[in-house]
């Protein structure tokens, strides 16, 4: 992690139209917002290859959306999207072990814990 980075509470992987798939909470700001990949690589210290698996999940999302009709998004069949979701959730299992168990890590719009992070004492008390 960079010595300058604020720290970083929680990251919540999930694939959204026309955005990076990373919203962070970090200690300047509460308020979750996308950032780029480089940000975690950066900053944070996610390596390139666990980022660029997961820009080509996030690809594969995007690809589907159609902006003249954004309600016929969808997967081709249930069992590709169903094989997309469980490839999702093991990039974010990798993404909360390369940030460390004090990060908090969710998944999807369900927000799924995958690493449940340090308490909020303990991450007030740096």
């Amino acid at each position: 992690m960079s010595e300058s980075a604020p720290k970083l509470i929680e990251v919540h992987l999930a694939a959204e139209w026309r955005a990076y798939p990373y919203w962070l909470t970090r200690s300047d700001d509460t308020t979750s917002i996308d950032f780029p990949p480089s940000e975690l690589e950066q900053k944070y210290g996610v390596s390139s290859s666990l980022l660029a698996e997961i820009e080509e999940w996030d690809d594969e999302f995007q690809a589907i959306w159609d902006p003249a009709d954004p309600a016929s998004a969808e997967f081709p069949s249930p069992e590709i999207e169903r094989q997309w979701v469980d490839h999702g959730r093991k990039l974010a299992h990798r993404l909360a072990a390369e940030l460390g168990p004090d990060v908090r890590v969710t998944y999807r719009h369900k927000k799924e814990v995958i690493q449940p992070g340090a308490t909020t004492r303990e991450r007030n008390d740096d």
